[in-house]
């Protein structure tokens, strides 16, 4: 069981660029209460399981404090944007300052293709794939809200 939970820990720091240990600290809380409401009539103890702690990851990640965003009408009146900026990690900074050196390839790229297009540029430069992926985890938290 220890090796599914990690599994789902790993899965969650991938796709939300959380740190994994934090990560799997709380699927571990999240085994030691699935196994207490564990019913063999139900199914398997591996299904139980994993529902339970993805769900517990999941609600432990929507409690995380977000990036405060800026509401785009406030951009586009020309409110100073500095603070938004200066809230940004350094590595999602310097993906942003790659979109906005080259936007064209992104515009025509679409949503889906954008994050794809980063990663190839990001690792031109020499970046590692959990680096790239916090930054554009980062940048998405705060243009999704």
């Amino acid at each position: 069981m220890e090796n599914l939970i990690k599994r789902i820990a790993h899965s969650f720091a991938n796709t939300t660029g959380l740190d994994y240990k934090d990560l799997y600290q709380e699927a571990t809380l999240a085994y030691l209460e699935a196994m207490r409401t564990y019913d063999p009539e139900r199914g398997a103890p591996s299904t139980h399981l994993w529902h339970c702690v993805s769900n517990h990851l999941k609600n432990y990640i929507k409690n995380q404090p977000m990036v405060e965003s800026i509401p785009i009408e406030e951009i586009e009146q020309g409110t100073d944007i500095a603070p938004f900026w200066e809230k940004l990690s350094k590595d999602a900074l310097a993906i942003a300052s790659v979109v906005l050196a080259y936007p064209l390839p992104f515009l025509e790229l679409g949503k889906s293709g954008s994050p794809k297009k980063i990663k190839e540029i990001m690792t031109e430069k020499g970046w590692g794939k959990k680096k790239i992926q916090r930054g554009i985890s980062e940048l998405q938290m705060i243009f999704s809200q």
